[in-house]
């Protein structure tokens, strides 16, 4: 059901927008399909096992992980009853505030090392791995910049 505040005509509270996602599946990963060329072609570029992959799936944990807090804030704001006394919820809600502010700040630092390598590098990276992977060209490594792999 999409609830209207005032100047928010047609946008969904926070509430639906946290129920819509958990009906899109469990399984769905934040950086799906980025994270699955990823896999394809770690066998290409085994160093992807030890350096990229592992940050990409744990920033989207971290993330998955900040969304379900504000959807858990979203729910105690709609059901602040469900706490017992107002100063209970007050308490509830502040704890899932800081934990999240936490997790933010884990994943804003995270997200600085995935996406610190120039774009151009990072696709020569994604483009050199596909090449090895399609072709059995092993010897496309050597255009890899060290950098990307580290």
């Amino acid at each position: 059901m999409l609830r209207a505040a005032p100047g928010q005509l047609g946008r969904p509270s926070p509430a639906d927008s946290c129920r819509s996602s958990a009906s899109a599946g469990a399984g769905a990963s934040l950086f799906g399909e980025s994270s699955e060329e990823l896999r394809i072609i770690r066998d290409a570029v085994p160093e992807l096992t030890t350096t990229l992959i592992p940050k990409v799936e744990q920033l989207g944990e971290l993330l998955g992980s900040v969304h379900d807090l504000h959807c858990a804030k979203a729910t105690a704001e709609l059901h602040p009853r469900w706490f017992g006394r107002q100063s209970d919820s007050q308490a509830v809600l502040a704890a899932v505030d800081e934990r999240r502010a936490a997790l933010e700040a884990e994943a804003l630092s995270l997200a600085e090392s995935v996406f610190a390598g120039r774009p151009r590098d990072v696709r020569a990276l994604v483009k050199i791995g596909w090449r090895v992977w399609r072709r059995g060209d092993p010897e496309a490594l050597a255009d890899l910049p060290g950098a990307l792999l580290h």
